[in-house]
């Protein structure tokens, strides 16, 4: 049996016991408590008693008021505690006791209150004197003798009170005797049986644990009786077998120290390349995040340590090239690759982008799982604005020589057609001289002159085109020059289109060639004008802009140029209307 199992049954009995014993307590502590009342109260009707009497006799001397007040003070408190003792005292003798002095002392305050008005007809008696004294001593006698019975009654009441509450306290400390002896006895069998069980299941158990700390670790108990030594030697005999492992298992741990010095050692080598600042390397798990990071990644995008690793990977990533990146995450974490490697955009901490060259490996786990990624990151954007500038540079090139060919052809062409018109235009002028004015000669020369004059500003913007003329440099007024083409278009182009006008009222004077600022405001309102069919609105606008510039704007609310259009716009020759409807050297 265990020894958990016998101290239940021991204090279970010791429990029912107590159990047994104690009404036998409590109904001795209660006896001895109304026995303890019952003296109390017969004490006090003794005490009320001799003070009552006190003041009786007092009142008797002098015949004073207050001695005669403090009587029936005295009586009425008697008559309280007398009512207060009835419930309390229920035995038969003490009842009637209780009753006869309820009686007396009813009957001695009448005699009192007879003495007391007899006192008032003394002091006024002439020859009934002897008589009212006589009367008033033979009231005093009567209640000399209720007093006596009273307190007679008292005194016996008090007596057998007393016998109560000595006899309720023998038989209280005859039942707390006997509980606490009883007590003392199963303590003592039980401590007793408890102390041999236990000398009798330790001696095995020290001499065996002896044994072992003597180096015989193959000593066993091999198991004993059911219950905490049992237990206690089991457990002795798994340390043993921990003990006998560990000492066994002493070169095994020689060795893996000898391991773990050497990965101590190569993990410093990894560290100390870990954190040349070449290359930005991150190690992270798909479960805690950030492991580790280098110092050179944290320097490449801006952050501390601490504000890098509370950041996810996608907050660090361009969002255009997030799906990507991802994409390759889910296949190596669905065991379809085991790296990857691409060019992807990071977001710095300053807001600006760092282009970089990301390969990623990941070391898994035996079961399969991702244990966690290795990620090297190499910043790339010198590299990029390099490429960028040589792309730059080639397709300035490309241009060039594409504009010197233009140019050569342009010039060519312009100097033959300036000849061409130059002929046709002294012609058309020499006849314009001599035809008369009204005759249809006159108007048909007339006409040839327009067309060879716009002819030639033709050619002028294909010399201006092939750098083989000179601009008019001189000083002149935008607002003018705006206001001109103004009026040639409210004569000729506008239309449906409403025109408003932002020009500023004391603009700065230029210095320019008006021909060609008034051809290029021309061409931008035509084609203003042309991207609104159906009317709308055209706005010139004029500031100083400050630092010696002046700002010109030409604003329509058309539909605008697409922006495979808007790269071209500037291109010589360049034009998105029909054959026949516009040069390209606008």
């Amino acid at each position: 049996m265990r020894i958990a199992t016998r101290l239940r049954l021991v204090s279970g009995a010791t429990l029912a016991a107590f159990l047994l014993i104690l009404p036998l307590v409590a109904g001795s502590l209660l006896s001895f408590r109304r026995a303890k009342t019952q003296f109390l109260l017969a004490n006090e009707l003794r005490v009320n008693f001799l003070e009552r009497n006190s003041s009786r006799d007092q009142y008797f001397l002098h015949r004073e008021e207050p001695s005669r007040r403090s009587w029936f003070l005295h009586m009425e408190e008697g008559e309280w505690i007398l009512a207060k003792a009835g419930p309390q005292f229920r035995e038969e003798g003490d009842a009637r006791k209780i009753e006869e002095m309820r009686v007396i002392l009813g009957e001695n305050a009448s005699i009192f209150r007879r003495i007391v008005s007899n006192t008032g007809a003394l002091q006024l008696a002439g020859a009934n004197r002897e008589l009212l004294e006589e009367l008033d001593k033979r009231l005093y006698s009567q209640m000399l003798l209720k007093s006596a019975t009273f307190n007679g009654l008292a005194t016996n009441l008090e007596a057998s009170a007393r016998d109560r509450v000595e006899a309720a306290y023998r038989r209280l400390a005859v039942a707390i005797g006997l509980f606490a002896a009883g007590l003392a006895l199963v303590t003592s069998v039980v401590a007793t049986q408890l102390a041999r069980l236990i000398r009798r299941r330790l001696e095995p158990l020290h001499a065996g644990v002896r044994q072992v700390a003597d180096g015989d670790l193959d000593f066993r108990f091999g198991g004993g009786p059911g219950d905490e030594f049992g237990e206690l030697a089991g457990s002795i005999d798994a340390m043993t077998d921990k003990l006998q492992a560990s000492t066994r298992g002493l070169e095994r741990e020689t060795a893996r120290r000898v391991k773990a010095v050497a990965a101590r050692e190569s993990e410093a080598r990894f560290r100390a390349w870990f954190d040349l600042p070449l290359i930005g390397i991150c190690i992270t798990s798909p479960e805690k995040g950030w492991l580790e990071v280098n110092d050179h990644l944290c320097d490449m995008l801006g952050y501390q340590r601490t504000e890098l690793t509370n950041r996810s990977w996608a907050d660090l990533t361009h969002p255009e090239d997030l799906a990507a990146d991802q994409e390759r995450f889910g296949q190596v974490m669905r065991g379809e690759l085991e790296g990857y490697a691409l060019e992807k955009r990071f977001l710095k901490r300053d807001g600006g982008i760092l282009e970089a060259e990301l390969a990623v490996r990941c070391v898994r786990k035996p079961e399969g799982g991702v244990d966690y990624f290795v990620a090297l990151i190499l910043d790339i954007t010198e590299r990029r604005q390099a490429e960028a500038q040589r792309q730059a540079l080639s397709d300035q090139l490309q241009q060039a020589q594409k504009m010197e060919s233009l140019g050569s052809l342009a010039g060519g062409v312009a100097h033959d057609m300036n000849n061409v018109l130059a002929a046709i235009l002294g012609l058309a002028t020499a006849h314009l001289e001599v035809q008369p004015p009204d005759s249809p000669a006159h108007q048909a020369f007339d006409t040839i002159t327009k067309a060879a004059v716009r002819g030639r500003e033709l050619v002028k913007s294909l010399l201006a085109f092939a750098r083989r003329s000179l601009a008019e440099d001189a000083e002149l007024d935008l607002n003018a020059v705006i206001m001109d083409n103004v009026r040639i278009l409210e004569r000729t182009t506008l239309a449906k289109v409403r025109l408003e006008l932002a020009l500023a009222p004391a603009l700065s004077p230029m210095r320019g060639d008006s021909g060609a600022l008034a051809h290029a405001f021309m061409n931008l309102c035509v084609n203003a004008v042309d991207a609104m069919p159906e009317g709308g609105t055209l706005v010139l606008r004029t500031r100083n802009a400050g630092d010696g510039w002046i700002e010109a704007q030409v604003e329509d609310s058309g539909c605008g140029m697409a922006p495979e259009v808007l790269e071209k716009a500037l291109d010589p020759f360049f034009t998105t209307k029909g054959v026949g409807k516009g040069t390209g050297l606008g």
